[in-house]
């Protein structure tokens, strides 16, 4: 794989942060739209409709909706940091609990010239580091406990130096960028009423029998179920477009750094297969290592970054060179090289036993792994939660999220909708068709109701008039409170 020098995969980076906000824009507006579409209607204003005038309404709303959408992707592109560390169990640690972590890290950020991260640990006997963090003050470098305990001290730095590139490179603010999307796309499918979605915690779908009353809004469910697919399918397309080549040049910038391409040869050799842990599928583009991309996954293949380091680094290569190791005495293997060593013919990279025997977290789960586990039944309690138990609230939703995230095996129509969605829906058309086919007085009076229109003209009858032109004075009579009357009460002089 062709390898992009730093200034200009910093600048690509830009390029495709700006590119994917224009397509959440593209994709995420026309539901924003729809969503909106109501609230003519409701004050009684439908002329003003998207249903009656699409050209004046989005004239109105338009606005409304890209500040919306736009803010919804910076709520979630800030928050992206604490919903990661939520969903690894990530514990902050301090100077004082893990010293060793603390001064190996710090030094290397000083080397790059940041401000040096917060950092955390994932108590997982996998060995892999994750970076994370949008802002200087935000920035946080975990690594799990196997990482810590099975690697030494200059392959750690290795690994943070890698981490630490990913924040210069402006990885970690696209990384973060492609998350926030495909969380605001999932919990469109959780929260979008206008979409073809069964729920999942009851047989009887209320929804769709309710629907049928006023079909225009079974219409309005498959025109939502179509746009939040593309959304949907936009997100996925970004986020699938991040892969290897961030890392091929992070790590040449840990490299550069620190100037021990043995450590970081090791350091890929120990985490190579062993760094799942429970979640990593979630945030795998984000992770140290993770699947290749030739089983679907976000990073280089083995033999092409092991390749990449020995083509950047051979000249750096002194084999046999000291390490330092200050892991707890309990910890830290015996270590048993073999082969010929980095750089020399037929010898590979040195081998440690030990090491590589030690259990870490086995191969990636791929993302198309479902879990079967339902999220707990909404009802009040859901609603205390809301108010006083975020946390709890965070992880209901974050499982509401992992259930509805649209994958292959759901076979999933262009609606977004799965089969047995897509029987409910064309059967609720059916039923409500043939019930205003026998009520109707003409086919014309049958398309009035079932488009709606008749409910609309009435629902401006009853709500009134709540906005007029200053040359409507039939309008501004009717919404004046001014009192009339026949016998006016003079005032005293």
């Amino acid at each position: 794989m062709k390898v992009t020098g730093f200034a200009s995969h910093v600048a690509h980076n830009r390029q495709r942060a700006l590119a994917s906000i224009a397509l959440y824009c593209l994709a995420f507006i026309p539901i924003g739209l729809l969503a909106l579409g109501v609230v003519p209607i409701l004050v009684g204003q439908s002329e003003y409709s998207l249903l009656r005038n699409p050209l004046l309404y989005a004239a109105i709303f338009l606005p409304v909706v890209v500040a919306l959408s736009l803010g919804i992707l910076a709520l979630n592109y800030f928050r992206m940091r604490r919903e990661i560390e939520e969903s690894l169990n990530i514990q902050p640690v301090t100077e004082q609990q893990e010293p060793r972590l603390a001064r190996i890290g710090g030094e290397q950020a000083t080397l790059q010239g940041l401000r040096h991260p917060s950092f955390g640990v994932i108590e997982s006997p996998a060995r892999n580091a994750i970076s994370l963090g949008v802002t200087p003050g935000q920035r946080m470098i975990a690594v799990t406990r196997g990482l810590l305990n099975d690697l030494d001290d200059e392959e750690v730095a290795a690994v943070i130096a890698h981490e630490l590139a990913h924040f210069r490179l402006g990885d970690a603010r696209l990384l973060s960028l492609n998350q926030a999307m495909m969380r605001t796309a999932t919990a469109l499918q959780v929260y979008n009423p206008l979409k073809v979605e069964l729920n999942m915690h009851t047989k009887m779908q209320w929804h769709f029998v309710i629907a049928m009353i006023l079909p225009i809004f079974l219409v309005a469910q498959a025109v939502g179920g179509l746009v939040t697919m593309a959304a949907w399918r936009a997100a996925r397309h970004a986020n699938g477009a991040v892969r290897g080549a961030r890392d091929f040049i992070a790590d040449a910038e840990a490299l550069r750094i620190t100037h021990f391409p043995e450590a970081l040869l090791t350091a890929t050799a120990k985490c190579e297969g062993n760094g799942y842990f429970p979640g990593a599928e979630k945030f795998e583009a984000m992770l140290f290592t993770g699947n290749p991309e030739s089983q679907g996954g976000t990073h280089p293949q083995p033999e092409k970054r092991k390749a990449a380091i020995q083509r950047v680094a051979a000249q750096m290569a002194m084999p046999g060179r000291q390490r330092r190791d200050t892991r707890a005495a309990g910890v830290r293997p015996a270590l048993t090289p073999s082969g010929g060593g980095f750089g020399r013919k037929g010898g590979g990279m040195p081998a440690f036993a030990p090491a590589l025997a030690v259990a870490g977290g086995g191969s990636f789960q791929q993302a198309s792994a479902r879990t079967q586990e339902l999220p707990r039944e909404p009802g009040a309690w859901l609603l205390y939660a809301w108010i006083f138990d975020r946390k709890t609230y965070r992880a209901w939703q974050r499982g509401m999220f992992d259930q509805m995230a649209w994958r292959a095996d759901d076979k999933r129509n262009m609606l977004g909708a799965t089969p047995l969605a897509t029987v409910w829906l064309v059967g609720a058309l059916i039923v409500s068709s043939a019930f205003f086919y026998a009520v109707a007085d003409s086919p014309a009076d049958m398309i009035d109701r079932m488009s709606g229109r008749a409910y609309l003209e009435a629902s401006d009858e009853a709500a009134g008039s709540l906005f007029c032109a200053p040359s409507d004075t039939q309008c501004q009579a009717a919404r004046t409170f001014e009192h009339t009357s026949d016998h006016p009460v003079s005032s005293p002089n």
